[in-house]
C-alpha cells in the first residue's frame, strides 16, 4: 500500500508564508528608510503624484490718489491808467467831434460848460456851425493841444469841407476849443470854426 505524504501541500503553504514574510519585511524596510529621510509619500490614484508648482501670484500695486482742492484763479487787478491833462483834453474833444459828425447833438450839447449853455440855447446850438458845423461833407485832419493855464487847454482840429460828389476839398478850417479842467471833469468854455484856406 502506497503512503501519501503531504510534503507538497505543506511545502507550498510554507513557501507562501515565507514570501509573505519577505514582502512584509521589504515594506517595513522601505517605510523605515522613508521615515528616516523625513519624506512623506501620499499616493492618490485619481491624481498625478506630482503637481506643478503654482506660479507666483503677482501682487497688484496699490496707488493712492489724493484729491486736490481746486485752486481758485487769481485775476490780476488791472492797473488804472492815469491820463495826463493833455490826453484828457484831446480825448474829450475827439469825443465831442464824433458826436457832432454822428449828429448826436443832444449829447454833444452836454459837453458845454453851464455858462456856455446859458449863452447858447440848444435850438441855437444845433443851427450854429461853430458848434455843430454846417451841413455837408467833412473830413478831419490833425489835432493839436496846448496848455493855456493851470487848468485850461486850447485844442484845435484841422477840418476840411469836401465835395460830397468827388471828395475834393473846398475849404480848410481850424476848429478851436477852449477847455477847463478846474472841476476835474473837462468842459468846453468856448469854441469857434475859422477858415484857413480854400481847396484847389
Amino acid at each position: 500500500m502506497q503512503r501519501k505524504y503531504g510534503f507538497q501541500a505543506h511545502t507550498g503553504a510554507t513557501c507562501h508564508h515565507v514570501q509573505g514574510i519577505f514582502l512584509a519585511l521589504a515594506l517595513l524596510s522601505w517605510w523605515l528608510v522613508m521615515s528616516s529621510c523625513g519624506l512623506t509619500v501620499t499616493v492618490n490614484p485619481s491624481e498625478p503624484s506630482s503637481k506643478p508648482s503654482p506660479e507666483p501670484s503677482q501682487q497688484p500695486i496699490k496707488v493712492t490718489v489724493v484729491p486736490t482742492k481746486p485752486v481758485a484763479k487769481v485775476h490780476p487787478t488791472p492797473t488804472p491808467v492815469v491820463l495826463s491833462d493833455q490826453q484828457v483834453a484831446i480825448h474829450f474833444i475827439e469825443h465831442y467831434v464824433d458826436l457832432v459828425l454822428s449828429q448826436l447833438f443832444r449829447r454833444a450839447y452836454t459837453k458845454l460848460s453851464a455858462d456856455l449853455r446859458d449863452r447858447e440855447p440848444y435850438d441855437d446850438f444845433v443851427q450854429n456851425p461853430n458848434f455843430t458845423l454846417s451841413k455837408g461833407c467833412w473830413n478831419r485832419g490833425q489835432l493839436h493841444a496846448s496848455q493855456a493855464g493851470k487848468y485850461t487847454w486850447v485844442v484845435w482840429l484841422e477840418m476840411m469841407q469836401v465835395s460830397c460828389v468827388d471828395g475834393n476839398v473846398m475849404v480848410y478850417y481850424s476848429w478851436v476849443f477852449h477847455l477847463s479842467l478846474a472841476d476835474g471833469s473837462p468842459e468846453i468854455t468856448s469854441l469857434g470854426l475859422y477858415p484857413t484856406g480854400s481847396g484847389s
